[in-house]
């Protein structure tokens, strides 16, 4: 089967076999980024561009091995991260910014008498920086976590990082929205057709709902996220709170279509 055959709901399926398969969290992983990869090609969002690619392993890679995850970027809700990725983008530039008039036109007129100098001046930082990549001025962290490469690796960093502060923005969003109740008249839900939308939002989604209506037992901490999500609504059906989880499951839904 093709790319161009494929609907999103194959993709879907092909998720939920991923989630019961892959006790391995690195291979999890690997593999969730993959449908991630899949599904934005179905839908037309991804036309197998290779800098996005790129961007998607890169945060991958923030997630895996510097311990980026969402709750560690939850932790910098001040702009650190676009500060980050700020940083990453621009190091090792050169541009030349253009003059505007103001009041600072005499500076700006001797500036321009030394054009030739600045030239040389510029090749110089670019120089020094590459052989001395101190964090810039307006880096967030310690000097220990700035990490600059080539280019196109500080841009992969930068990318990444600007889609880790768009889904903290996401997150914070949709978590303060209040959950609509439900319209009039509308059916209620069956503990099968929870649980389907319940395993169709992220696994980061699923725990925070769960937390939220606390529907956690320590009994769950041993169990794949699906296992314990399933476990949660099984919890709610017994608790009477199912249409209350459906509910904010409905919230997380629309937000995401």
């Amino acid at each position: 089967m093709s790319a161009s055959t494929l609907t999103l709901q194959d993709v879907g399926q092909l998720e939920d076999y991923v989630d019961g398969q892959y006790p391995s969290q690195g291979d999890w992983t690997r593999a969730k980024v993959v449908i991630a990869k899949l599904r934005l090609i179905v839908s037309g969002g991804l036309q197998e561009s290779p800098a996005i690619i790129a961007f998607a392993d890169e945060r991958r890679r923030q997630i895996e091995r510097e311990g980026w995850t969402p709750e560690h970027d939850d932790e910098h809700a001040d702009g650190e991260l676009s500060g980050a990725a700020a940083c990453y983008a621009l190091f090792g530039t050169t541009y030349k910014v253009p003059e505007r008039p103001s009041k600072y036109a005499a500076i700006n007129m001797a500036r321009e008498a030394a054009s030739s100098g600045m030239d040389t001046l510029r090749e110089a930082v670019r120089i020094h920086a590459e052989k001395n990549p101190r964090p810039p001025s307006r880096w967030p962290w310690e000097d220990a976590a700035w990490k600059p490469s080539s280019r196109k690796r500080n841009i992969e960093k930068a990318a990444a990082l600007l889609a880790a502060e768009w889904e903290r923005i996401d997150r914070a969003e949709r978590a303060a929205s209040p959950v609509e109740t439900s319209a009039p008249g509308k059916p209620a839900s069956t503990e099968r057709q929870v649980a389907a939308k319940m395993l169709s939002i992220r696994e980061y989604d699923q725990r925070r709902v769960v937390k939220k209506l606390g529907l956690h037992e320590a009994e769950d901490d041993g169990k794949l996220d699906y296992e314990a999500a399933l476990a949660a609504v099984r919890r709610a059906g017994e608790r009477g709170r199912l249409e209350e989880l459906d509910l904010e499951l409905d919230a997380l839904l629309e937000v995401r279509a």
